[in-house]
């Protein structure tokens, strides 16, 4: 049980950087989380969020990001955090 209860799959992040100074700046990464131990695939609604948050990604010219992420895709993870902050 979590504190925030929602939808069926919903992803296990999204996150925003808004630039009130250049609004070109602006992106959301959506990310579902899996580990090497534990559940690799996806659960109920998870793959009906992850199709939904990547036509938005191919609308948003790339400002919106959807992505599936294990501790093997960290420096992936890093390049795409990093991005934001430029």
């Amino acid at each position: 049980m979590t504190p925030i209860q929602g939808d069926a799959g919903f992803p296990d992040l999204v996150m925003t950087l808004h630039d009130p100074d250049d609004e070109s700046r602006d992106r959301c990464i959506v990310a579902e989380l899996k580990s090497f131990r534990g559940r690799r695939d996806f659960q109920h609604g998870q793959k009906e969020w992850l199709t939904a948050w990547r036509a938005i990604e191919q609308r948003s010219q790339g400002a919106v990001r959807a992505f599936i992420w294990t501790p093997m895709d960290w420096d992936e993870i890093e390049r795409e955090l990093k991005e934001g902050t430029r």
